[in-house]
């Protein structure tokens, strides 16, 4: 009996300690599992009873039936059944709403994976954005506190989307121009006010109730109810004197009825956003009061918002572990905001970037903010990020805007980007006047061409000069003909090696360099008008359209040349050109 009250005492003793052991240590336990985000919650609203009660009856071995469903996604996959694979996809994410990988690894293989499979290039833009949307409008408004998935999605619009590495990039790019075109309605990049009120509007009525019951438009909603129209549904008919209802032109006189109209069609712009696009109004809205204006119909600018959105939460969660994973994406973004920013829509549906000086400011602003910020914050053994690799970029960046904006005919910002490249490198030879600068670098900035390719390095920036003027942006061809003259006439004719000009017979000898209208009459003739161009005719037509506002003398090189090839009439295509 001894024995056995002896031992009851003995483990309830050890009971009372494991107990008291559990307790000290488990507050330090679920700080991990949060840190690392571990917890386990209950499966969302959409997964099959079957997988519920097997994932629950299962316990500890749950880990290994979520597994087994990958595998089984993936075999989906090998076989071609990529709808269904998606289904397993679905159920994984709502057995793992928490496990970020789940979501990320998801998005990437569509994007990048399943997308490729297809030669159709619709199937293939269907493929890029179904992984797109997977994260901005479930992945992240499930799991918004992390920041990885932000990155995710800021990595797809800047990589997929905004490099030229898949040949269907021009459709994904013209879908996403299209799908924000009909969202913002032509809220252009400078219209911060029209902004400013979509963001009051949607805090105002959060929801389409909210602001159909709201005193302010209780009276018109009732009104066009009579009429059966909606202030919501119907604002761009309303607003469209020629498609305005019979019925309701006596209404749509007012001055109160139509601004209470744009209203709503502020407000439906911002509830578009957040629904197809994931994207706040008001968040697009701060980026744009910090950086200027952003085009937000290019990758680049969504690359920015996802990526600066991740920065955020990353600092609000993680900012004990410093680290530049994040920033780069939003430096990455800026950059590239600068040098191709700026879309033109072609009559045929494709888009073409050019570059936005507008946020040169902004990136450097940025730049000197970033940096200051990784050199006064530590890690926690006391030392600092290395900032090696950005402060090489950030003076390329630098050097190439000098260029950009002196050739561009921008001297004073080309001056004061200059100072700031002189205060950024700490070198001497930077720290020199605009014209010294350009002179003793441009050699480096063209990559010093030698006599030999002097005509194959014009020919080409001709041609995409000429293709800026067909496409309407004249500030990049006046950048790029003032480029080549600067080439043509500062370095070809002058500074080769002397040596050369006592041997005529050199093919190298700069006098048998052609005049610079001469190599400009043969792009022209031959590069574009010729039979064999693989320019569509609009391109043609608006080439030669602007050749004789920009470049007359030019053009009548150009007529003479295609009368003599012809022997006979003239082009059909010049005969118009100059009306």
């Amino acid at each position: 009996m001894r024995d056995s009250l002896s031992t009851r005492l003995i483990l309830l003793l050890a009971s009372i300690v494991c107990i008291y052991v559990g307790s000290t240590v488990m507050p330090n336990i679920i700080k991990k599992r949060d840190y690392y985000r571990l917890t386990s919650v209950p499966p969302r609203q959409g997964v099959p009873p079957e997988y519920i009660l097997t994932s629950a009856l299962l316990g500890g071995f749950r880990g290994m039936f979520i597994t087994t469903l990958w595998i089984r996604a993936q075999n989906m996959k090998n076989d071609g059944k990529f709808y269904e694979m998606v289904d397993i996809y679905n159920i994984i994410t709502k057995l793992q709403p928490n496990h970020h990988m789940a979501w990320a690894f998801q998005a990437w293989d569509l994007a990048y994976n399943v997308s490729v499979e297809f030669d159709e290039t619709d199937e293939r833009v269907f493929w890029v954005f179904r992984g797109i949307d997977l994260l901005r409008l479930q992945g992240i408004p499930n799991a918004p506190n992390i920041p990885e998935l932000y990155y995710e999605l800021s990595w797809i619009f800047h990589h997929k989307l905004g490099a030229d590495l898949d040949y269907a990039h021009p459709l994904y790019r013209a879908k996403l121009y299209r799908d924000m075109e009909m969202i913002l309605r032509g809220i252009q990049p400078e219209d911060t006010e029209h902004f400013t009120q979509i963001v009051l509007l949607r805090a105002k009525y959060p929801t389409r109730e909210d602001f159909i019951n709201s005193p302010e438009f209780k009276d018109i909603t009732e009104a066009l109810a009579k009429i059966d129209l909606d202030p919501l549904n119907d604002f761009e008919k309303l607003l469209t004197p020629k498609l305005i209802p019979e019925a309701a032109k006596e209404l749509m006189k007012k001055e109160d009825s139509q601004k209470r109209i744009r209203q709503a069609g502020l407000w439906v712009i911002g509830e578009e956003l957040q629904k197809k696009e994931g994207l706040s109004a008001e968040y697009m809205l701060s980026l744009m009061n910090k950086y200027g204006p952003i085009d937000w119909r290019t990758p680049y600018a969504h690359a920015l918002y996802w990526g600066q959105r991740g920065y955020d939460v990353w600092k609000n969660n993680r900012n004990e572990k410093l680290t530049l994973k994040y920033e780069r994406l939003v430096y990455f973004s800026l950059i590239s905001l600068v040098k191709r920013g700026r879309p033109i829509i072609t009559p045929n549906g494709q888009v073409h970037y050019v570059p936005d000086s507008r946020l040169f400011d902004a990136v450097v602003t940025h730049m000197d903010d970033m940096i200051k910020y990784f050199n006064t914050n530590k890690r926690p053994d006391g030392t600092t990020v290395s900032l090696t690799g950005v402060m090489s970029g950030y003076k390329n960046f630098l050097k190439d805007a000098v260029f950009s904006a002196y050739f561009e005919g921008r001297k004073r910002q080309a001056t004061k980007l200059l100072a700031k490249l002189a205060e950024v490198a700490q070198e001497d030879k930077f720290r020199v006047p605009l014209s010294e600068f350009i002179v003793k670098n441009f050699a480096e900035y063209i990559d010093s061409p030698d006599i030999k390719t002097t005509i194959e390095f014009v020919r080409p920036k001709l041609q995409h000069a000429y293709e800026q003027l067909a496409l309407g942006d004249i500030d990049g061809y006046r950048g790029e003909t003032s480029l080549i003259e600067y080439f043509y006439k500062e370095y070809a004719l002058k500074r080769w090696d002397e040596t050369k000009r006592d041997n005529p017979k050199d093919p190298d000898y700069s006098g048998h360099l052609p005049a610079l209208v001469d190599l400009r009459k043969d792009v022209v003739v031959n590069g574009f008008l010729s039979p064999e161009s693989q320019y569509p005719d609009w391109i043609k037509q608006a080439l030669v359209y602007r050749l004789n506002q920009f470049e007359p003398e030019t053009m009548k090189m150009v007529e003479a040349e295609i009368r003599r090839l012809q022997g006979g009439p003239e082009d059909p295509l010049l005969k118009d050109a100059g009306k």
